[in-house]
């Protein structure tokens, strides 16, 4: 082989190299624009206070952004989390400690969670003697996988139960969504 062969295979090695990279860039790129901008609505919380059938005083906090959701058919697993109340004031609420504890416990859980599967916080409840989180997932499986395991093992700052429950329509939060 001559240099000036040699130099033209080397050439042409790095000018498909360079179409291989661009076309997988481009391919890259393609598959990010073409995810919906609006999948993880901005957040907007609003919160409401009511009684339970025990006229026990509550609150929930919920992300109103998901009202008019989309794409609620593509995440048709509703996901409540009932975590324990330890410490907690006349009312069966958490004391700020335990409201320190409940939301470090939340933001690890909620974030742990969205690396399972894509999961849509939609927000928590304080009711008398415990909190609960709730959201739509898309892959059931693995969020319940998860969850079992760290339930199961003990590890967990607070006590919790969960329930997953096909729920495509989302009617189990139609009323706070309107």
């Amino acid at each position: 082989m001559t240099k000036n062969e040699m130099i033209k295979n080397i050439f042409i090695a790095l000018l498909v190299i360079g179409v291989v990279s661009c076309t997988e860039q481009g391919q890259k790129e393609k598959m990010i624009s073409d995810k919906p901008q609006d999948l993880f609505p901005k957040e907007s919380y609003t919160i409401r206070q009511f009684k339970d059938a025990e006229d026990n005083l509550c609150y929930i906090s919920f992300n109103a952004a998901y009202k008019g959701y989309k794409y609620k058919n593509d995440y048709p697993f509703a996901l409540f989390i009932d975590v324990e109340t330890r410490d907690q004031n006349e009312n069966g609420h958490p004391t700020p400690t335990e409201a320190d504890v409940f939301e470090a416990f939340e933001e690890e859980l909620v974030s742990k969670l969205s690396k399972q599967a894509s999961f849509h916080y939609l927000g928590r409840s304080t009711l008398n003697g415990r909190r609960e989180i709730f959201g739509y997932i898309d892959k059931p499986e693995k969020i319940d996988t998860y969850l079992r395991k760290l339930r199961d093992s003990g590890q967990a700052q607070r006590k919790f139960d969960y329930t997953i429950e096909k729920d495509e329509d989302w009617s189990q939060v139609s009323s706070l969504l309107q």
